[in-house]
């Protein structure tokens, strides 16, 4: 239940994080969004007002030309020279033409900026719904995983409330030898302040005796020197509940139950153990990767324990009984699929395997060879698929080594 705690403050804590980190990123996006909209809009406004000047002064030629035309038109009429009027519409025409480059490219520009006053009215809606927690990926997904957590521990907080009903209405016999122990030293040392100086000298000299079976894990007493009534000399440690603590890392954890089997070996000697006790929640390990720990309890400790120190322990997992299996060793793994190099008729074959369980010496084939069947445990250079064995022996300088398929 502490691990899920943690976890869920975690979580909670790395959502409101990413939400302050949306908000201030959409605040600043929107500030930098809204002065570039701001500019630009300007920048197109001016770029309109100076096209409808252009246009304007185009326009008063235009005029200009008409009037001309119509006074060359007249003057025809009259048989008068029209050669300097003529003149002057030809310049109008031209100054007309000359203006069209300029017109097209202001048209240009303001579509440009048309097109971006557009593009920052798009940022500036889309950062304002970039700030919004709800349509955030990681916020969705931390969400999904705080909804679980805060399920899973709601349903830890309802078992623990329900042992610890069952632990409150429990005898006495729940009580472990140790525990009882040292509820009856702190009696002993009430009992102690109470009595008499013929008392205290009479229990002095019947001398320190443990209440209980335990290692000394620390002493506080040295030779010589004066002890007072109440003072810490020794501190010993329970033996007769002792556990291992062991790490798993995520590829196998999910093979780990509770009250599986397990063996214990601490220097020279075994001892059997239990598994007790899962983590519900990944750490990590001083390279980084996530593993799980859990708790596995010796069952027989003794006094050979030695409390701190490392011990290596096996659980068992699963067992198979009656099945096909072979060496360790002759099982290959490819893209695909899992096979085998086996000799058939004198020749190297590749068979494929479906596998059962594994342990450090033998894995189990549930099918794809049958007893009596002979791997290859070992292909070394010079061998090869569809080879005889004779020949693939000659053209190396070791044989190939085979084991036969067995049923146990």
């Amino acid at each position: 239940m502490d691990s899920y705690q943690e976890y869920v403050a975690s979580l909670k804590t790395a959502i409101a994080d990413r939400t302050r980190e949306l908000s201030d990123w959409a605040k600043q996006t929107s500030t930098d969004v809204s002065v570039a909209l701001t500019q630009a809009q300007a920048d197109l406004t001016k770029l309109q007002q100076d096209l409808e000047a252009q246009k304007g002064e185009q326009q008063q030629i235009n005029a200009q030309a008409e009037e001309l035309q119509a006074s060359i038109a007249e003057a025809k009429k009259n048989n008068q020279d029209t050669a300097d009027l003529e003149r002057q519409m030809k310049d109008l025409k031209a100054q007309a033409e000359n203006m069209e480059p300029a017109i097209d490219d202001l048209t240009s520009q303001i579509n440009d900026k048309s097109d971006e006053v557009t593009q920052l009215q798009i940022d500036q809606i889309e950062s304002q719904s970039a700030s919004d927690p709800t349509t955030d990926a990681q916020i969705v997904e931390w969400q999904n995983e705080l909804e679980s957590a805060t399920t899973e521990l709601s349903e830890l907080q309802s078992e623990l409330a329900e042992q610890k009903s069952l632990a409150d209405s429990a005898d006495g016999v729940q009580v472990t030898e140790a525990a009882k122990a040292q509820m009856q030293a702190t009696n002993n040392i009430a009992e102690l302040e109470a009595a008499t100086l013929e008392e205290l000298l009479e229990k002095g000299k019947q001398g320190l005796q443990a209440e209980f079976s335990g290692i000394v894990s620390k002493a506080d007493a040295s030779q010589g020197s004066a002890a007072t009534q109440g003072m810490e000399l020794i501190t010993i440690a329970s033996n007769e509940e002792v556990a291992v603590n062991v790490t798993v890392s995520k590829y196998d954890y999910d093979k780990l139950k509770e009250g599986q089997k397990a063996s214990i070996t601490i220097a020279d000697h075994t001892y059997k153990g239990t598994v007790s006790r899962i983590s519900k929640m990944a750490t990590t390990n001083e390279k980084g990767a996530p593993v799980i720990w859990a708790e596995v309890k010796i069952d027989n400790p003794d006094d050979n324990i030695f409390l701190g120190v490392e011990a290596k322990v096996s659980i068992e997992t699963g067992s198979a009984k009656g099945v096909v299996s072979v060496p360790v060793n002759a099982v290959n793994t490819g893209k695909d699929s899992t096979f085998c190099y086996v000799v058939k008729d004198g020749v190297i074959a590749r068979q494929e395997v479906e596998t059962g369980i594994s342990s450090s010496e033998y894995t189990e084939i549930k099918s794809g060879l049958k007893p009596g069947d002979s791997v290859i445990t070992e292909l070394p250079d010079g061998f090869a698929e569809g080879m005889k064995v004779d020949e693939a022996a000659a053209g190396s300088t070791s044989g190939a080594q085979t084991a036969d398929v067995v049923k146990e």
